[in-house]
This record gives structure tokens, C-alpha cells and sequence, in this order.
């Protein structure tokens, strides 16, 4: 499987709750500068057909990010599913995170976009490519490309980062 680690790019704190924190426009630029990185890059990968599952955080910021997502995905292709994930939350742990992966019932050749938030995302990350829980981190609008064998420590490859 191939799995795709996107955070929000930068929110704004003028905002009422957590919740609503909308993305700014640096947060806009951030993540259209890693997309068309990973994009040109795609273009030249015989997967670049394949269908995206896109998961994404309730929280606003996410919502917008897989807006932003979508509006650049190349013609012809289209994410399969868009699905409005609870599980994808700041704090949820590693192990409710990889469940969730895991009952979305996902082949080998699948391709998943999980756009959330950290400190799940660098988590995530570090537990599944180094089998350490704190030691990589996304930034706000990084993509990171993860190659999974299965998902479990250290079991993942690093095939891209924006």
C-alpha cells in the first residue's frame, strides 16, 4: 500500500474553537507547492493512475487542505472516496490511527492520502519507517509518501517528502 501523509498547511488562530481554525495563505501555498512537487514527480511513476482514497480530519483546516487536494489531482483521475475520518485527530494514538487504516479493508495496491494534523501525523510517520515514536516531523503542508508492506513498527519505506 501506498500511503500519503499530508498536514494541513498553516491555520489561522483567530478562530473560535480548534475546530474552525481556517487555513491562511501561506497554509494555501504550502500545500499547493508540496502537491505540485509530489505530482511532477508522480508523473513520471507507473501508479500515477491509480485512484486515491483521500481520508481526512472533521477539523476545518483538513477540510480545506483536501479541497485544495482534489482541485490539483491531474484530469482524468479522481480520488475514489473522500471520507470525513474522526480517528484523524491531533491526539488520537498510533495504534486507534493504524485500525482505522486497517478496517478501511485496503489491498496491496491501494493508495491512501491520510490529510490530518500533528502530532499524529509525525508519530505515525516515525513508528512506521524507524519503529521510534517522536522522531520525525511533518510540517505544516508536508507531504510525506510511505511505502507499507503492512502497517506495523518499522515496517515502512520513505519514497518521497516534500
Amino acid at each position: 500500500m501506498r500511503l500519503l501523509l499530508l498536514r494541513h498547511g498553516e491555520a489561522s488562530f483567530d478562530a473560535s474553537c480548534d475546530a474552525v481554525r481556517p487555513l491562511t495563505t501561506q497554509g494555501r501555498l504550502e500545500v499547493r507547492s508540496s502537491l505540485e512537487r509530489y505530482l511532477a514527480l508522480e508523473s513520471r511513476n507507473e501508479k500515477s493512475d491509480a485512484e486515491l482514497i483521500l481520508c481526512v480530519s472533521p477539523l476545518l483546516r483538513a477540510q480545506q487542505t483536501s479541497e485544495i487536494v482534489s482541485a490539483m489531482l491531474p484530469s482524468g483521475s479522481e480520488a475514489r472516496s473522500r471520507k470525513e475520518i474522526d480517528w484523524l485527530r491531533p491526539d488520537t494514538p498510533i495504534a486507534e490511527c493504524l485500525s482505522g487504516i486497517e478496517s478501511l479493508a485496503l489491498d496491496d495496491a491501494a493508495t491512501v492520502m491520510l490529510v490530518a494534523h500533528n502530532p499524529l501525523l509525525s508519530r505515525l510517520l516515525s513508528f512506521l519507517s524507524d519503529g521510534e515514536p517522536f522522531f520525525h516531523e511533518i510540517v505544516t503542508g508536508q507531504l510525506v509518501e510511505l511505502d507499507c508492506e503492512w502497517l506495523s513498527q518499522g515496517c515502512a519505506t520513505v519514497i518521497f517528502q516534500s
